[in-house]
């Protein structure tokens, strides 16, 4: 296995995450800025409070998802497509990287 294969894995990994929140629905692109805001708060011990705020934002959010989920079915199922045809493709990629160990 290469050094970089590893790297390389994780940043596919970080990728589909990113790419499961799209940029292109506002409140998708909003979760992925609270759930990335949140991490960096706890991350440098910022305050409870500020943490706090990113779950209370985060549960409106989902409330309002309940209310209008902001994709179609067709939308949604084009999404799920394309993101397990990746886990497969990571997860291909990984058991080739293990089978090809020393």
């Amino acid at each position: 296995m290469t050094p970089q294969l590893p790297t390389l894995i994780y940043q596919a990994w970080i990728a589909l995450a990113d790419n499961a929140l799209s940029d292109d629905v506002a409140l998708l692109r909003e979760a992925k800025e609270l759930l990335t805001r949140k991490a960096a708060l706890i991350h440098a011990g910022g305050p409870p409070e500020a943490i706090h705020a990113t779950w209370v934002r985060r549960a409106e959010l989902e409330q309002q998802a309940a209310e209008a989920f902001p994709l179609s079915e067709d939308d949604c199922r084009a999404l799920r497509v394309q993101l397990r045809e990746r886990i497969v493709a990571l997860h291909m990629g990984e058991v080739a990287a293990l089978e090809a160990r020393p």
